[in-house]
């Protein structure tokens, strides 16, 4: 015999609400309480989805971000005086990451938001 491992979430969802479509996965999208099995706290949806509400819900449960993050040199005030700064025209990214002890690089990925995106 083949057996397959699953989650009690998508037992419940299929049993109380109906088929889940191919490619979606349950979301815990009331309680954000992975054993949950109340049909009313759960939804479909995709990966990307269930990013989107761990973003906007603001729950990154062991993800560290910004000067929470172990290797974290920059603060989120210093990140928000990076972009002033450079947007209003005082200084080059190599003085800013001379003031403030990093590369040019990690200045660089600061103002165009690829590092700390979430200031």
């Amino acid at each position: 015999m083949d057996y397959k491992s699953i989650l009690a979430p998508r037992v419940a969802y299929e049993l109380w609400v109906g088929p889940i479509p191919e490619g979606l996965l349950v979301r815990h999208f009331v309680c954000d309480n992975p054993p949950c099995i109340n049909p009313a706290h759960l939804r479909v949806g995709t990966h990307k989805d269930n990013m989107r509400d761990m973003a906007i819900k603001g729950r990154r449960k062991g993800i560290n971000a910004g000067s929470e993050h172990g290797k974290a040199i920059l603060s989120e005030s210093d990140v928000l005086d990076i972009r002033k700064k450079y947007a209003g025209g005082f200084c080059t990214q190599k003085t800013l990451g001379d003031t403030y002890g990093v590369s040019r690089h990690t200045i660089n990925s600061v103002i165009s938001r690829q590092n700390w995106r979430h200031i």
